[in-house]
């Protein structure tokens, strides 16, 4: 799945590849996605991020649970927390 999600992320060809951050996405559903969705740096180390639900739309729950992917390009580091 991850393929023909991020077919129109991955630019260039090999072994010259380039991730279109904006356009990449680890997965994708029916469920609505959350709004005003950020990431800050509140310390060296430590990430903090933030959305508001949208638990009153459609199919969303506040049982539902988030998925976080941090990469850092330079280098070629990536972090996933999953059940969030």
């Amino acid at each position: 799945m991850a393929r023909l999600t991020n077919a129109k992320a991955v630019n260039g060809e090999y072994p010259e590849f380039e991730l279109d951050f904006p356009s990449f996405r680890m997965s994708f559903g029916d469920l609505p996605g959350a709004t005003d969705a950020g990431v800050v740096s509140v310390e060296e180390g430590v990430l903090e991020f933030s959305w508001v639900p949208a638990n009153s739309e459609r199919k969303a729950q506040w049982k539902d649970q988030v998925m976080m992917l941090a990469f850092i390009p330079e280098k070629a580091r990536q972090f996933i927390l999953q059940q969030a």
